[in-house]
């Protein structure tokens, strides 16, 4: 019993400090993924992925096509074609089924790696955008809403929006003298 006693005192020592520590130092909460998804940093981003993606599966497409007419091609003429024959076609397909395999796997593994990199970049962006505001907003906490498991803030200790405003703002500057 004593030492429940003894438990209770210091949960209840520390939610009052918690309390009055919290009331002095302000803070304040972002979501970074929707900060990414709004910005028209992210927004470039993406459509040029998408570019990326819908090129590489015309590639894929054509390669594909390659394949099964050369497939077919086999089918048809495999009953006349000497056995020889028919195994250099069967062997040629296979090599270039698994070079198309080995090519797409690597066309993924690019575009993935390139994806992450551009969102790391972006996200490193708004992470020093959210520091000088919570600097000049004189937050001591600013708490990312998506990692930390913040269900819901108050509307009024929300960055997001803001961050995003100065984000597109100095994306377009950037943007402007290129």
């Amino acid at each position: 019993m004593k030492k429940f006693g003894m438990f209770l005192a210091t949960v209840l020592f520390l939610w009052f400090s918690g309390e009055a520590v919290a009331a002095e130092a302000k803070i304040a909460y972002v979501n970074l993924q929707k900060a990414l998804n709004e910005s028209t940093a992210g927004k470039d981003a993406k459509a040029e992925m998408a570019a990326e993606i819908k090129k590489g599966q015309e590639q894929v497409n054509a390669k594909q096509e390659e394949l099964k007419k050369l497939k077919e091609d086999i089918e048809k003429k495999g009953a006349i074609l000497s056995k020889e024959a028919r195994e250099q076609k069967e062997a040629e397909f296979n090599r270039k089924s698994q070079e198309f395999q080995k090519s797409f796997m690597q066309s993924e593994d690019v575009l993935r790696k390139k994806e992450q990199e551009s969102v790391r970049e972006i996200i490193k962006e708004l992470e020093e955008i959210v520091k000088v505001l919570a600097k000049e907003k004189g937050y001591a906490y600013v708490i990312e809403k998506t990692e930390s498991g913040l269900i819901v803030g108050p509307p009024d200790m929300d960055l997001t929006d803001d961050v995003v405003k100065i984000y597109n703002k100095q994306y377009k500057k950037e943007k402007e003298k290129k």
